[in-house]
């Protein structure tokens, strides 16, 4: 069943992107760089995300709790609605979530906004799964015992995109079929 989103990420972000428009990630995105005491009580009942509250491949948020329940006292980002997650730790596992709410994030984990008008955020959270990104952030962040990616390493990502309709036809596509495969394992679970 995880085969079947793998395999339709390589399709579309490998197969069929000999006509997409080339982009250095660099114009695309800014990474939010504000970081919070999330002690403070304006805070502390925010959610607070971490590489954790991300299922790798499937672009889900998991359950979370507040920075509080947490017990975090270092300082975190602070993201805002409308943000893409990216875990910069073992960019092999593929970690990228989309945020319709305000919450906090820890230091490994890349509050990402979309500045570009030809860009989808629902379509780059996908391309940050996708093998292109994944390969590029492997070969980069080492051999070393934790694997993370760094700012200028990940705005130099040489990154290309279709028209936005077909972003939007690309993103209904996947998660139709990541809804599909979310079935498939209740099903299975539950024989």
């Amino acid at each position: 069943a995880e085969a079947l989103v793998l395999s339709a990420l390589h399709q579309f972000f490998i197969a069929n992107t000999t006509n997409w428009k080339p982009m250095s990630l660099e114009q695309a995105i800014v990474i939010n760089a504000k970081q919070v005491n999330p002690t403070l009580p304006q805070y502390a009942q925010l959610p607070h995300i971490s590489g954790e509250n991300m299922e790798s491949n499937t672009c889900r948020l998991l359950p979370w709790r507040t920075a509080q329940e947490d017990g975090i006292k270092s300082s975190n980002y602070l993201f805002s609605p409308g943000t893409i997650l990216y875990s910069k730790i073992r960019p092999y596992l593929r970690k990228a979530v989309f945020v319709d709410f305000q919450g906090v994030c820890s230091a490994d984990v890349y509050p990402i906004r979309i500045v570009h008008s030809e860009i989808d955020p629902h379509f780059m959270k996908w391309a940050l799964v996708a093998e292109p990104f994944t390969n590029y952030a492997n070969g980069l962040s080492g051999r070393t015992r934790m694997p993370k990616l760094n700012r200028k390493q990940l705005c130099g990502f040489p990154f290309s995109h279709p028209p936005l309709l077909e972003q939007r036809r690309i993103v209904a596509y996947l998660d139709d079929l990541q809804a599909k495969v979310d079935a498939l394992k209740r099903l299975q679970a539950e024989t």
